[in-house]
Formats: structure tokens, sequence, C-alpha cells
């Protein structure tokens, strides 16, 4: 379960939870429906970032090229 970036008090819930049976099924599951709810989240947040990145990148790719293509003064 660790695999799956759940908080380690999630997780001991979880444990607990599965020490009980069947009964705490409802249960278990919703504390892996709420990871899966954070980690959307997190997706949606660095995707952002990414594309803020690229697009940084792409403007200094820009100005390379720019650069490049003026002429030398000597």
């Amino acid at each position: 379960m660790r695999n799956v970036h759940i908080p380690i008090e999630a997780l001991k819930k979880y444990m607990q939870l599965l020490s009980k049976g069947d009964q705490t099924l409802k249960e278990r599951r919703e504390i892996l429906e709420t990871q899966l709810h954070v980690i959307e989240s997190q997706l949606t947040e660095l995707q952002k970032a990414r594309q803020k990145l690229e697009y940084k990148i792409e403007l200094y790719d820009k100005q390379l090229l720019e650069q490049k293509l003026q002429p030398k003064n000597k």
C-alpha cells in the first residue's frame, strides 16, 4: 500500500480496518477513494506547473534562436 502514496495515518487506519474483516470494506474503500482524489488534484497541479515550464522553455528557445540569427558585431 505504501506504493500508492497513502499518508501514514491513513495507512494505519486502513490496516486497523483491514484487521477487522469484511465489515469494514466500505470504510477501506473510502480511504482509497479519498487518496485517489488527492492524487488527481496533485496531478492537475503538476500538469499546470509543467505547462508553465514548457512555456518558459519555449520563450528561452525563441530568444536563443534570435541571438543565434543576429549578426555578430566585431
